[in-house]
């Protein structure tokens, strides 16, 4: 008897057991972001220089065209990977070195794929420019940004001679 007693627990015991059940189940997520900065480096490639000039006489540098003997095209090599905005700072006038003297210039400018060639595009006011459009695949460009610039004979009749000076002024900003 007692054999039967010991199976009789033991089976009872088995039997109230719990059954095995399955765990919850939950779900989530964790948003992944990174930011890539815009590549913008600007250096620069040339000055403007109006050259020597009879009294008298104009003398004109202009973007997108071949400057004359003895002078430059100013130029700004950018490098960039987004489109880049331009603003500018453009004074009214050259200034004599020493006396302080003013000869009037008008200054223009454009953007173009070499420091001396052709625009993409036309010349406009330095500080009335558009932005250097860049395409959407972040790939990297390098676009010159031209400034030249035209003086009256009218201005430099009467002018002190001497060296005149001034600094056509540029900030550019990436946009992404």
């Amino acid at each position: 008897m007692r054999k039967a007693a010991l199976m009789w627990v033991w089976v009872g015991v088995s039997a109230a057991a719990p059954a095995a059940t399955s765990g919850q189940t939950a779900n989530g997520s964790v948003s992944a972001t990174a930011v890539v900065e815009a590549n913008l480096t600007v250096t620069l490639a040339s000055d403007l220089d109006f050259g020597v000039i009879t009294p008298g006489a104009a003398a004109s540098v202009l973007p997108g065209g071949p400057p004359a003997g003895g002078q430059t095209l100013g130029a700004l090599q950018v490098d960039h990977n987004s489109d880049v905005m331009v603003s500018a700072v453009v004074p009214a006038a050259l200034l004599h070195t020493v006396s302080g003297n003013a000869l009037p210039v008008s200054f223009s400018c454009g953007y173009s794929t070499s420091a001396t060639g052709a625009l993409l595009g036309s010349a406009s006011a330095c500080d009335a420019l558009g932005a250097i459009a860049h395409p959407d695949d972040g790939s990297p460009a390098t676009t010159y940004l031209q400034v030249g610039g035209s003086i009256a004979g009218t201005d430099t009749s009467g002018a002190m001679p001497g060296t005149y000076t001034a600094n056509v002024t540029f900030t550019l900003t990436a946009v992404f």
